[in-house]
């Protein structure tokens, strides 16, 4: 895993992945489509976890648009319609839990190593298979 990772969703799942890599000094940006990064936590839980992701640094994005993927580069509008450009050695898609393979089948065109894992490949897949998909 490179140094420089950009998280595509900021929702549980995307957060704490951000805030786990962000512990082990990796520069993380998190984008996120919705208002609000961790919507879909408990309030007392999303505070003190917005609050470590904020102190560790970690660029975050909400309300973004128009996204698109060029060149190892990811391209997005925020809510005041300023472009941004993100350059990251690592990509992590935590755009929620069904399987979505298809919709990002396309990256390999455009990115040297993509790889699936978890429910990406099987809604049926237990955390145990996505951890071994992930470590091969």
């Amino acid at each position: 895993m490179g140094d420089n990772v950009l998280v595509i969703g900021g929702g549980l799942v995307g957060c704490e992945t951000a805030d786990y890599l962000s512990e082990r000094g990796k520069s993380v940006t998190i984008v996120e489509v919705l208002e609000r990064m961790a919507d879909d936590m408990v309030p007392i839980l999303r505070r003190p976890l917005m609050d470590r992701l904020k102190s560790k640094g970690v660029k975050m994005f909400v309300s973004i648009q128009k996204e698109r993927i060029e060149k190892n580069q990811f391209i997005f509008m925020d809510r005041e319609r300023n472009e941004h450009v993100l350059r990251g050695n690592t990509v992590i898609l935590a755009t929620g839990g069904k399987p979505q393979k298809g919709d990002w089948e396309n990256l390999k065109s455009k990115i040297s190593e993509v790889y699936f894992v978890g429910d990406v490949i099987d809604s049926k897949g237990k955390i145990l298979d996505a951890v071994a998909e992930g470590t091969e």
